[in-house]
């Protein structure tokens, strides 16, 4: 009886690739909540372990219940975008700016401000215009990538009704 080889599906990782991913994955979780609860409860900037579990629990939720429709409206929606040579740049170009934002949003909202009254070195910076700054790149980019598809799907019209000969 003989066995038959194993098929891969095209893009998927070996069993090694795989599993070097798996564990190394679990060290590094290992080693967040080693520190998690090491440090909770203690000093002044400890973590309380309850309010901890209350923002990751709240996170998934929010996650779940807000962020997951949004995204799967917004994409259904983008399947709608014309030329395809723009969906992809356009959900490259969202899914920048809804990071960049989410990182930015303390920054630009500046909690950290009330933290130490008239301590100047707290936030120093203008984040409103870095943010703009760094929107404007995400954006150039994303117009980069769709005139180089816009560019590609020509040729490739091109070369398909060019007569082969």
């Amino acid at each position: 009886m003989s066995r038959s080889p194993s098929r891969r599906v095209e893009g998927e990782a070996s069993p090694r690739v795989f599993w070097t991913g798996v564990l190394l994955g679990v060290a590094v979780m290992a080693w967040g909540v080693y520190g998690l609860l090491s440090q909770a409860g203690t000093g002044p900037l400890g973590i309380r372990l309850v309010r901890w579990l209350g923002w990751v629990l709240g996170g998934l939720v929010v996650h779940d219940a807000v962020f997951v429709p949004l995204v799967l409206l917004v994409g259904r929606g983008l399947r709608r975008v014309r030329p395809v040579a723009l969906r992809t740049p356009v959900q490259v170009g969202l899914g920048l700016s809804v990071v960049m934002t989410l990182i930015a949003w303390p920054l630009l909202r500046g909690y950290g401000r009330t933290a130490q009254q008239g301590n100047a070195s707290i936030l120093p910076g203008d984040y409103v215009p870095a943010w703009l700054g760094v929107l404007a790149v995400i954006w150039a980019g994303a117009a980069v990538l769709a005139l180089a598809g816009a560019r590609r799907q020509r040729r490739a019209a091109v070369s398909r009704t060019a007569p082969r000969g």
